[in-house]
């Protein structure tokens, strides 16, 4: 599809092919991004772009479509990825950051105040100096993700910071489900305030497990049918809470409601819900559960089934699972895998370009940066 983007009627989706690696110019991801018309983005090519500069979409109503992408898909490395617009959904991309020269900004994925109505969907996350996921918007719809491996001693001022995901200062209206939290010293995630559903997750070798704590407002969460295994790093073990809720005087409210959580402290459903929680915490459980806050009812399972459906389908999985995730999958089974400081103790970026996909897309037609 030829013509310019800018010239297509209001209300129209434009199809834009992603067709080189580069980091900008003609045919890139950051061109396709950088566009202010309604867009989807597809890929003619698979591989992992080196960015020079955080990346992003400039404006809202688009769409990235990992999945498109030919071999073994596409992974983005050197820096994170920004949101500050509305109507934004990403799909199947594994965005890895590494370690870089701005480690206190080194996010995964920033999704700032300004956003609203984000979903990322079966996408990878890992290997971030700073949060793997920081979430400060509304309307935010995480789902059927990979958060893992973020980087414990990789040279961010505060010393230590293997971090997984959080809501803060604005966040609201916060879903996360079937997702796989993994190998994350905290926030597995951490809730600073706002409504939040936590739904169908499994979560291993957490330093620490979850936590809702009312820094920055008052805070409402559903905790539900979440699976959760100890690891080598997990810092209580046999005897870790499937979540922590701790108030230290904040003058906000916190009110958690829990059901259906498999971990160490409740094993089984048999056993009475309040046991996924430590006892000194129980004040702030609530016996009804709140309202659901998505933009559609999550379909839910079982904490059991959960973890079997979670390991099966969750992060980049389109056109096939790489190297990293599965590792990180296979770790949850067998009780292996640690925090890492850099990803050259695990082996790094694999070569996406060399490997065969579960299936070949159709060729996705559109408007090409460099026509």
């Amino acid at each position: 599809m030829g013509g310019d983007p800018e010239d297509a009627p209001q209300g129209y989706e434009m199809v834009v092919t992603v067709t080189n690696l580069n980091d900008s110019g003609a045919g890139s991801l950051r061109a396709a991004l950088a566009l202010t018309h309604p867009r989807i983005i597809r890929f003619a090519v698979s591989g992992t772009i080196e960015l020079q500069s955080i990346i992003g979409p400039e404006s809202g109503r688009v769409t990235v479509e990992g999945q498109t992408a030919p071999g073994g898909g596409i992974c983005t490395k050197g820096f994170g990825w920004h949101i500050n617009c509305d109507d934004v959904s990403i799909q199947h991309i594994r965005i890895r950051p590494g370690a870089n020269a701005n480690p206190s900004n080194n996010d995964g994925v920033f999704i700032n105040q300004a956003a609203r109505r984000v979903v990322l969907d079966h996408c990878s996350l890992s290997w971030a100096q700073d949060e793997n996921l920081s979430i400060y918007g509304q309307d935010i719809t995480i789902q059927w993700c990979i958060i893992s491996e973020a980087l414990a001693n990789s040279g961010h001022p505060d010393g230590e910071h293997s971090k997984g995901a959080f809501t803060a200062y604005f966040a609201d209206r916060v879903s996360f489900h079937h997702n796989l939290f993994a190998h994350n010293q905290d926030r597995n995630p951490y809730i600073k305030l706002g409504r939040s559903d936590i739904i169908n997750n499994v979560l291993y070798n957490g330093g620490n497990p979850a936590l809702c704590e009312p820094m920055d407002g008052d805070i409402q969460v559903n905790f539900i049918k979440n699976w959760q295994k100890s690891g080598v790093n997990t810092f209580y073990g046999k005897d870790d809470a499937s979540m922590r809720l701790m108030h230290n005087f904040w003058p906000h409210t916190l009110q958690v409601y829990v059901e259906g959580n498999i971990g160490p402290l409740r094993p089984n459903d048999t056993l009475a819900e309040n046991l996924a929680i430590y006892e000194n915490e129980w004040l702030y459980l609530v016996g009804t559960r709140f309202p659901f806050i998505g933009s559609k009812p999550v379909t839910e399972t079982d904490a059991v089934t959960a973890k079997t459906q979670v390991l099966e389908n969750a992060g980049a999985t389109l056109p096939k699972r790489d190297a990293v995730d599965a590792r990180i999958v296979a770790d949850v089974d067998a009780g292996t895998g640690t925090i890492i400081d850099d990803p050259a103790e695990v082996g790094g970026w694999p070569d996406l370009t060399a490997m065969t996909p579960d299936f070949l897309p159709s060729p996705a037609p559109g408007w090409n940066p460099a026509d």
